[in-house]
Formats: structure tokens, sequence, C-alpha cells
């Protein structure tokens, strides 16, 4: 554009700003120090504009929706990479911005800005029309009350929530959408809720399309820097996001490859970013004159540009080159990780089989199940449960019959004796049969038991349970979801509890992310997103996060306790552990708020005005008993979730054999199961099948 290709020598500049960072998240603040001749203040800053959690809505957005997105003229910002504010560098930008002709003098280079500036950055273009009121005062009272659906106020969360779970494309939608997009991109204010005057001007996609979106988002960003400059605030309000990527798209002379075909917004990745930010740390940094910028008012601009392009093309493709042969190294080091462990597993299986043959050449012989539900004493259990998420097994279940020595073992111990536990109290009638049908080692082990959405249980799960066992980290995961959701209807995840309980599948991806470098929008993306995003409620009504942690020889579980008021984390243990194992388990815990920083960034940002940073948080070592055995640490930790649960400091005394039976009978039990009902008829026939056996003896 013609106004962003006058450039301007700055002659006489003093030494330019530095920046200190205290954070540089979207949620975290940085300070910036302004280094004078004989003086310096300090200034802190923090930034509403959130592109991250705009990137993170649209990609939930169904394609009919995104279609509406494209004719309201928001089509370029659908293609947006996902990138954070990068506060040190935006707190640079803004004190080297003249708000006076909208000018911002960069290494000694001056940029004349304006809406067009805009444009060419973000997208969004003039239709031709000022945001003037549309209809009467009446309608635009009827629209207001619409959007804001019977509260006082308007939060970022309740508008994300709307769309997400928006099923018709009406004007509704629109205009929440136009709210959603001024308040966490193109003008968002300093405070945490979203006002509603712009709903005046709106009345359908057409109607968005038509305003001069540009000339109001530039003109807002300049008025914000303005505010900021002259009341001296911690907040800043705009589409700082602007100011970032027009600098990021001016530079020249580091190693990144830029789309220019692409616009800004969308060739300036999360990736490419951060690496040229490091680049210019690595030098002289933000201030150095020895940074070259792009020279837009030269007529050989285009020749320079691509020479400069093509330089950078070249030290990517040298830059990947080392990764690649980094990658072929971590690959053929995890296909001989997987062959170890296909070879063990293979070897396991074979033991297996060898002792289930040598123990049927023993044991009288069976009758198969057949297809009717009693014949020749043994049952049949029709279920096809493909309706709950498991494939139908072949045409049915067939399962063995089950030894009655079980059974008259727990009769002749009055009730005491069930399987392998030995008990200090009686079961109820439910729990009996559940436990016999369990613990019946005769029985499938592949045979599912228990469904918590992406969790599944098989007997072989619960088996684990058994005492002097080593526990699944899939029973704890289960049982973490039967703790989130409490008594509720099936697959319901309170979103207003005050304690959250996450999967131990977290601590060890952490640790695997430690050691290989595993990406973190990988480990947000495709394990927190797809897999335990229901653990993550309403951030401000929660007190505390409870995450079970596992040690890197995966042999001890801890239980780490975040006190989001207390703003520190009680690491609890129950054994004496070595002091470097103890510093390895504060090690993932740490990683793993730093994913859940990342993860939470929007609603932190929004809850919390002054920050918060999770990883930040102190962590304080608790040792609460010293288990017998290495085995039950995990029962443990699950009993110190219990505890948490119910608002307990401490573990009641209580008998881990016991409490592993508990455990697995809750886990049937729970109304959050979605394959309960099939199971428990499957409890019923299997006990009445062992009592016709026994001669229907009783205890």
């Amino acid at each position: 554009m013609a106004s962003t290709s006058r450039l301007k020598k700055r002659k006489g500049t003093g030494r330019m700003d530095e920046i200190e960072q205290l954070g540089t998240g979207e949620s975290g603040s940085t300070r910036i120090s302004l280094d004078g001749s004989d003086r310096q203040s300090e200034r802190s800053i923090q930034a509403r504009c959130s592109p991250t959690r705009f990137v993170g809505l649209c990609t939930k957005l169904k394609n009919e929706f995104r279609m509406v997105v494209r004719e309201m003229g928001f089509s370029s910002l659908l293609e947006m990479s996902s990138c954070t504010i990068f506060r040190p560098l935006v707190g640079w930008l803004i004190e080297n911005f003249n708000v006076e002709d909208a000018s911002l003098c960069v290494h000694g280079k001056t940029f004349m800005l304006d809406a067009s500036s805009f444009e060419m950055v973000m997208g969004v273009k003039d239709g031709g029309k000022d945001f003037e009121q549309e209809g009467s005062l009446d309608d635009v009272k009827r629209r207001r009350a619409a959007v804001r659906d019977g509260n006082a106020t308007l939060s970022l969360t309740q508008l994300e929530n709307n769309l997400i779970e928006a099923e018709s494309v009406d004007d509704l939608f629109v205009t929440r959408f136009v709210l959603f997009t001024v308040g966490t991109l193109l003008m968002p204010t300093t405070s945490v809720y979203v006002g509603t005057s712009i709903v005046g001007s709106i009345t359908g996609s057409e109607s968005v399309r038509k305003k001069n979106w540009a000339t109001k988002s530039f003109t807002y960003v300049v008025d914000a820097i303005r505010d900021f400059k002259e009341k001296k605030g911690a907040f800043i309000g705009g589409c700082v996001l602007f100011l970032q990527v027009f600098y990021l798209h001016h530079l020249e002379g580091h190693n990144q490859y830029v789309d220019r075909s692409l616009l800004p917004i969308a060739a300036w990745t999360e990736k490419k970013s951060k690496d040229v930010i490091a680049w210019i740390n690595e030098g002289s940094g933000f201030g150095s004159e020895k940074i070259r910028m792009r020279e837009t008012n030269n007529g050989c601009y285009k020749c320079q540009s691509m020479q400069s392009d093509m330089n950078n093309m070249m030290m990517e493709i040298i830059k990947s080159t080392s990764e690649i042969q980094e990658l072929k190294q971590f690959v053929s080091g995890l296909q001989q990780c997987i062959q170890e462990n296909v070879k063990k597993e293979i070897a396991k299986v074979v033991t297996d089989f060898v002792e289930v043959y040598e123990g049927d050449q023993e044991a009288p012989a069976r009758e198969n199940w057949g297809s009717s539900s009693m014949r020749n004493n043994t049952i049949v259990l029709d279920d096809d449960e493909s309706e709950s998420g498991f494939q139908s097994w072949s045409d049915d279940i067939f399962l063995q019959a089950c030894p009655v020595a079980i059974y008259k073992d727990f009769v002749n111990s009055g009730g005491y004796k069930i399987g392998p536990f030995e008990l200090t109290q009686l079961l109820s009638d439910t729990d009996l049969r559940i436990a016999m049908y369990i613990f019946d080692e005769t029985l499938n082990e592949g045979e599912p038991v228990a469904e918590y959405g992406a969790t599944l249980l098989y007997r072989s799960n619960l088996l684990s349970l058994k005492p002097r066992a080593m526990v699944s980290n899939n029973v704890i995961d289960a049982y973490a979801k039967v703790l989130n959701g409490g008594e509720g209807k099936p697959n319901e995840i309170h979103e207003n509890r005050k304690c959250w309980f996450l999967p131990s599948l977290l601590s060890i991806v952490a640790s695997f992310r430690k050691v290989e470098g595993l990406p973190e929008y990988l480990v947000i993306h495709k394990v927190i997103e797809s897999r335990w995003r229901q653990c993550f409620g309403n951030l401000s009504k929660c007190t505390k996060i409870v995450i079970p942690v596992l040690n890197k020889n995966e042999t001890h579980w801890f239980t780490a306790v975040v006190n989001l008021r207390e703003a520190n984390v009680e690491l609890w243990d129950s054994m004496a552990v070595p002091p470097e194992e103890l510093h390895d388990a504060e090690e993932t815990v740490i990683e793993i708020l730093r994913l859940i920083d990342g993860w939470q960034a929007g609603d932190i940002g929004t809850i919390y005005p002054n920050g918060l940073s999770l990883q930040s948080f102190k962590v304080i070592h608790k040792r609460y008993v010293q288990v017998a055995s290495i085995h039950d640490s995990a029962i443990y930790a699950m009993k110190h979730m219990w505890a948490a649960r119910k608002g307990l400091d401490s573990i009641p005394e209580f008998n881990p054999e016991e409490y592993r039976l508990q455990v697995a009978i809750e886990l049937v039990l729970s109304r959050l199961n979605t394959v309960r009902n099939s199971v428990l008829e499957k409890c019923s026939l299997h006990f009445d099948w062992l009592v016709r056996e026994s001669g229907g003896g009783g205890c």
C-alpha cells in the first residue's frame, strides 16, 4: 500500500528501549524498561488481544458456519495462523509508535501507518459504511437482549460457548461471532467483559460486510495506544497483533522463509514468529540498528525482496535438512524400542498360553458357551454393545464356565473371602455379584466392563486391582472421570465443580515431552483437546486441580494437588523416595502446569486480570504415610484423589486391599459407565449359575 511504502530515516535517535521479559504468553505480562540518559522508568503491559483463542474457536466451527463468516467479509481471519502475542516485542513497538501521526519508528526507519496498512496485514477491508444505528431503539434493545441471553454482562467465555453450541446459522450467530471477533481480535477492550454497543449497527451478515472494519479497527488501536501511554495503566486494548505482524513482515536478514503470496497473518505462524524473535534476541536485541527493514519505497524492492526470500529459503532448507537427520535418528530409535516391546509382548502371550494350556490339561473339560441363555451348565450372554462404542465380537460373547471353587470358598468363609480378597465386612448383594464376575480369572480378560468416553476398561484392567498387583493407569484415569462426574448422568461432567481431576496420561506425556521434546501444540490438541477436554471445567469456579503423577521408572505414584487460592502445589508421597526421584516428580508437575497454562491461556487472561502462572507455583513436598508395598502407591494416590473430592486435607485410615475391591465395584456401578446395565446383567447371570452349580448353598 502507498502509505506503508513511505519510509524516512530517523536521525539522532538515542539508545533504543530495552524490554525485560516477565512473561511471553498471552496470560503473562511484560515490564518495559525505558533507559534514558539519566533516568529510568518501568512499565507493566498486558494485552487483551487473543488471536490464539480466536483461532481455537474458528477451528471448531462447522463448514456451514464458516461459510457465513466468509459472507461477513472475515474470510481472511479464518486463514489466520494461531500466534501468541509476544509482549516484550509489542511493548517495544508501542513505545516506538507515535500516536500523533500513526508512525512506527524502528531500527532507524519510520513507517507511516493507516487503515490500508491494517487491511494489508489483517485482510479486513472497509465496506463503505460507517457504524451507524440500524433499526429503531426497540429493535436494538431486542438484539442486545438476545445476545446477552438474560445476563447483565457478557463475557468472552459465554460468547464462545454460545457459538460452539449454535445449532443454526442465523442473525444471532452473526452478531455473537462479530462480538467475539471484536472482543478477542479486532477491538478488544481493557475489560474482561464484552461491550454490546456495536450490536446497534449489525442486522445480518450483509450488514457486517458493508462496514468500514479496517478504518474502525485501526483507529481503535491507535486510540488504545494513546490511552495506554497517557493513563499509565497496565492493560492495553486494540489489535496489537497488527503491530506485531506488520513489524515481523518487514524484517530482513533472518533465516525464515515467508510465503508472501499469503496475507501476513496467515504467513506468520507461531513457529516462524518465535524463531525470528529468538534470532533478534540472539543478536543485538529489538533496539539494534543493525537489523534491516524492507525498503518499500525503493523501485528495486521486488528484486531485493525476491533475493532476500531466496536467501531465507536456502537457510530454511539447510535448517530443515538438519532437523530431518535428527528426526531420522529419533524414528530409528523409536522403531527399535517398538520392536523390543513387541518381542516382550509376544513372549508374554506365549508364556500365558503355555500356562493356560497346562492348566486346562489338569482341569475338567469345560463346555463352550452356546447360543441359548443356559446350555450344558454354561451361560451365554447375547449383548450387542456397538452402540456404546465397542465393536461387536463375532456373533455373541462366549465365556468359559467359572469354577465353583471360588463360590464355595466364599460360602465357607461366611462371606468374607471373595476370590483373592480377604474382607473385614460383608458386601451388599449387588457388590458381591460384581466382585464374583469381575475377578473370575477364567473368564475372558478382553471383555469390556466399563466405558468412560475414550477411556475403556477391560476385565484385564480391573484384574490389576487384585492385592499386590500393579494398578493399570487406565483404572486411575477412569477413576478421575468418575470423580469429575460425581452422580451425574452418563457422559455428564459438571462444568462448575471446584475440584478438577486430571488423567495420569498427562504425567506420562509430560515426562516423555521433557526427554524427547514433544511439541507443546501436539500435547495440547492431541491429548488434552481430543481426549480429556471435559476434565477442565469453569476456571472461575475451580479452587483445586488434582493430578496423579507417575515416576520415571513407572513404579511409584505421587498425587499433586494444585491450590489456586494459596498459589502452591502439594506433592503428596506415600513412600520415602530418594531426593532425585522427588526432584524428577516436581519437574514433571511443573511441565504439566506449563501445558495447562497454555491450554487455559484465554480463560486465565479473562478471569485473572493481574496474571496467573500455574507453573510458577511453589511445590511443597508432603509425605502422609509410608506404605508397606510399592504396589499400593497407586491405591494411596486414588484415595487421596477421593479425599480431595470430599474436601479433606488428609486420608482417613483405610484398608488398601479392600479399597482395591471398592474401586473396581465403583467403576462398574458408576452411572457414567455407558455399559453399566449390560455388565450388571452378566454379573447376575454369572452369580445365579454359581449358586446352582454349587448346589444352591449360601453363607
